[in-house]
């Protein structure tokens, strides 16, 4: 067993790695949001908590980190993997419902509510003793219609302007687009025989995660350089209260 651990540490040194790194991304976005409790708070913790639950996902796909574990959390580690592949939709969503407007962000609620539902009954028959991935494919095809419809709204920039609250649609347009063809591929990918390399789920994801990063950053600077020139127009003498999201199209 000794000589056999190196080599497993070895095939699954990037993904621990990897883990690692999207686990302390999302704790930094926690840091960050209670920092910053005036500005795009909800946007950083979604974004926090989408990173973590990326990393622990990782991590616990090590069976290296999984034999590391108590012996009373390894017993349910396969429900916290469950739990993260039914949540991650709903997290998904919930961030881009942040940045939402008008009948889209009602699109959006839907789709939430919808997410909600499944990812319930799922963990619920995974904690029950039921086959955990029965409801997976409604979790899937949800995910799906979401990324193109995202695409979508996105990549015009009439919908973009008038639906979503966005400085830069370019950034988060890219990597949205690179996540959901990641993501496409990864669904059909039963079908049609191939997978990707697990390195290329890893970083589509990290490309998506750091374009809503560098989205919420323009996003809270703007907030805040309006709130201080509101403050500066009322001599500091009282405090502004910010509606969010604040960010108004030109």
């Amino acid at each position: 067993m000794q000589d056999q651990v190196p080599g497993l540490l070895r095939d699954q040194l990037s993904n621990i790695i990897a883990g690692g790194i999207f686990l302390f991304i999302g704790l930094a976005s926690w840091c960050i949001a209670a920092i910053r409790r005036q500005t795009g708070v909800r946007l950083l913790i979604w974004i926090g908590l989408w990173s973590g639950m990326y990393g622990v996902e990782l991590l616990l796909g090590s069976r290296a980190v999984v034999a590391a574990l108590p012996e009373r959390i390894q017993v349910i580690v396969p429900s916290i993997n469950t739990g993260i592949a039914y949540l991650g939709v709903l997290v998904t969503l919930l961030a881009f419902w942040e940045l939402s407007l008008r009948s889209f962000r009602r699109f959006l609620e839907i789709l939430i509510l919808v997410t909600t539902i499944v990812a319930l009954a799922g963990i619920g028959r995974s904690l029950f003793g039921g086959t955990d991935d029965k409801l997976m494919p409604y979790a899937h095809l949800i995910a799906v219609c979401a990324l193109l419809v995202l695409i979508i709204v996105i990549a015009v920039e009439k919908l973009s302007m008038r639906f979503m609250v966005l400085i830069n649609r370019r950034v988060l347009g890219f990597g949205t687009l690179v996540f959901a063809l990641t993501a496409l591929w990864g669904n059909l990918s039963g079908s049609l025989h191939y997978r990707l390399p697990y390195f290329v789920g890893n970083l589509a994801f990290a490309v998506f995660l750091f374009s809503f990063a560098y989205v919420a950053a323009e996003m809270t600077v703007a907030n805040e350089r309006r709130l201080l020139s509101k403050r500066k127009r009322t001599g500091g003498r009282a405090t502004i209260a910010v509606v969010y999201p604040p960010y108004v199209h030109p």
